[in-house]
């Protein structure tokens, strides 16, 4: 061929894939940090009310091991009361605890740093946790609950069916223990399980000043399906 390089360059283009930036996975040692998020699953009939329902995750770094919850509410009140059932659930707490800028967490950032609500602080002093933000639009610093989250969604809650609330989470979380956190897991070559006894998390306090979450509504209709 004793064409232009030019002319070759501009036929390929369109068939030229971007390279993309390696992700570096960042790894933490056991019992250092958990990442928490919210998803919402959209809108469903409970009592006669259309009312939004989401799920609350919380995934710890090193085992990789995740507990999730659906509720009607993300104030603030539910959002630690669903931290203590975690806590319980995983039988300790981690050091710190990493969140994206829900305005439960994070009430504004400035050139001085992050302003966390009160509500937060006081419940991560009392069971001794620091709370950490990741810095804006950088999904992948949380990329552990991020991809929990997706994975819920495509095995957990696509096409099931539940009576109610209540329903919905007892089969989740007889879902994530007998089945999310017994997989062995894409990057860690284990299963979730058999890391968490190695995660060597703080005890918690017993004492809890915050209202326990109420009894989940009864349905106006016998079933609901997920798409």
């Amino acid at each position: 061929y004793d064409g232009g390089v030019s002319i070759v360059k501009d036929f390929t283009y369109p068939y030229r894939r971007k390279r993309r930036e390696p992700v570096v996975r960042f790894e933490t040692p056991p019992g250092r940090q958990a990442q928490v998020d919210w998803a919402h699953l959209g809108r469903y009939e409970l009592s006669g009310v259309v009312t939004p329902l989401y799920v609350f995750v919380m995934v710890l770094g090193y085992s990789r091991a995740i507990y999730a919850e659906v509720v009607t509410r993300t104030d603030v009140e539910v959002f630690l009361a669903l931290h203590v059932h975690a806590f319980r659930f995983f039988g300790g707490k981690p050091e710190e605890i990493l969140y994206d800028n829900q305005k439960q967490a994070v009430l504004a950032r400035s050139a001085d740093g992050v302003r966390f609500h009160p509500a937060l602080l006081a419940f991560a002093g009392h069971y001794g946790f620091k709370p950490r933000a990741c810095r804006p639009y950088r999904a992948k610093t949380k990329g552990k609950v991020e991809r929990a989250i997706g994975y819920l969604k495509d095995r957990f809650f696509c096409g099931r069916t539940f009576q109610d609330l209540a329903d919905m989470n007892t089969q989740l979380a007889l879902w994530v223990e007998e089945v999310a956190n017994e997989r062995v897991h894409a990057t860690t070559g284990e299963k979730p399980a058999k890391r968490l006894r190695e995660e060597r998390l703080l005890p918690f306090s017993v004492a809890q000043p915050w209202q326990p979450l109420g009894p989940a509504p009864a349905p106006s209709r016998p079933l609901f399906r997920f798409a």
